[in-house]
């Protein structure tokens, strides 16, 4: 009985490295996917962020290229596009608002009661992406 325990209990001793080794190996590879991760993740950054230096430097090259070869109309109109599309968005969207506003307080509505139906959802949504058109890009692209 003691030889067939202590032959039982050799076995089991000598397959305890084997099981220890399987455990070492496998923490190595885990460690080593994650460093082969990280690493992508940064080559993947840079990669990134070399599409944006060069998209950058084609469009001030596109915007020179424009200004050099045509009239200074068509420069000054295509720097203004942008800006005079959204004041006259704005303008349109104030005075739309104004209207509404002033023919709610001549009917004799309660303005603080109705202000969720003159100012919507619609409302916060469309603003909210011209500021963030304008405004929201390099700041996002700081972070």
């Amino acid at each position: 009985m003691i030889a067939l325990l202590g032959s039982a209990l050799g076995f089991a001793s000598s397959t305890i490295p084997s099981v220890l080794g399987f455990f070492e190996k496998r923490q190595a590879h885990k460690q080593q996917l994650a460093l082969l991760e990280a690493q992508s993740k940064h080559k993947m950054n840079i990669a990134n962020a070399q599409a944006d230096i060069a998209q950058a430097e084609n469009i001030y090259k596109h915007d020179q290229t424009l200004a050099q070869g045509s009239a200074k109309w068509v420069t000054t109109f295509s720097a203004t596009c942008r800006p005079v599309i959204t004041y006259l968005f704005l303008f349109s969207y104030l005075t739309a608002k104004t209207i509404t506003i002033w023919q709610a307080y001549t009917s004799g509505v309660e303005l603080h009661e109705n202000l969720h139906i003159i100012y919507s959802d619609f409302d916060e949504g469309m603003v909210s992406c011209i500021i963030a058109f304008w405004f929201g890009q390099r700041a996002m692209a700081k972070r």
